[in-house]
């Protein structure tokens, strides 16, 4: 079986100003999650900087699909899109193999 490739983490971040409210936000750095949160809010980001406050930060990890290359989130080594292929081609060959079975039973005359 092949090995999934790991990708980057990522880091979402819950920052809360008491004028704009809550964004959630996707940033490698709280620098960043402050700027990308400003933008969210489209506000300036020095006017809003000082305020703002971390409420949460959650790493959530990523996977890159070994059969597309595309990133996704959630479990296992295929995306959805290709699980749903895989499953395609297993009943496909399923049925082929039925097919073929039943094409070397004799009829009944």
């Amino acid at each position: 079986m092949p090995t999934a490739k790991k990708a980057p983490p990522q880091h979402l971040w819950w920052v809360r100003h008491p004028e704009c409210g809550l964004a959630v936000v996707d940033a490698p750095n709280w620098e960043q999650a402050t700027v990308e949160a400003a933008a969210w809010w489209e506000v300036p980001w020095r006017e809003v900087a000082a305020l703002c406050e971390c409420e949460r930060e959650e790493i959530v990890p990523r996977h890159v699909c070994i059969c597309c290359g595309k990133i996704f989130n959630g479990e296992g080594f295929r995306c959805t899109k290709c699980e749903i292929v895989e499953r395609d081609k297993r009943l496909n060959q399923r049925a082929r193999a039925r097919r073929y079975y039943r094409s070397m039973v004799p009829r009944k005359s």
